[in-house]
């Protein structure tokens, strides 16, 4: 077990309008859209979660944003914490397990 919480974050519609007036193809909002999962320091409490997520949505956000368009001036302007939870789900896990038999690798 890591000592480490996980933030599971998924794009909802309003990503999803975002990357379509683009250049290029944009993720499909069918199906199953990939999610990323971030991991934070170990969090004991839906208190603490709360405190911690608010705190790293302004990294996350702008994360999802150049994981599909880098050009930062096509971002949306308003990126405040309200404004991340109408654009993503956001979800909390408390155990993060590795199964591998290898050490984790940082690429930075």
């Amino acid at each position: 077990m890591l000592n480490r919480s996980a933030i599971l974050v998924t794009p909802k519609e309003p990503y999803f309008r975002w990357t379509e007036q683009l250049p290029g193809e944009g993720p499909s909002a069918r199906g199953d859209p990939d999610r990323t999962v971030y991991l934070v320091p170990a969090i004991e409490t839906p208190e603490e979660a709360k405190r911690v997520i608010e705190a790293v949505a302004p990294e996350i956000f702008e994360q999802e944003l150049y994981a599909w368009h880098t050009d930062e001036a096509d971002w949306p302007k308003k990126r405040d914490y309200k404004t991340f939870l109408e654009w993503f789900e956001v979800e909390f896990d408390s155990m993060v397990m590795d199964l591998c038999d290898y050490d984790l690798l940082d690429e930075d």
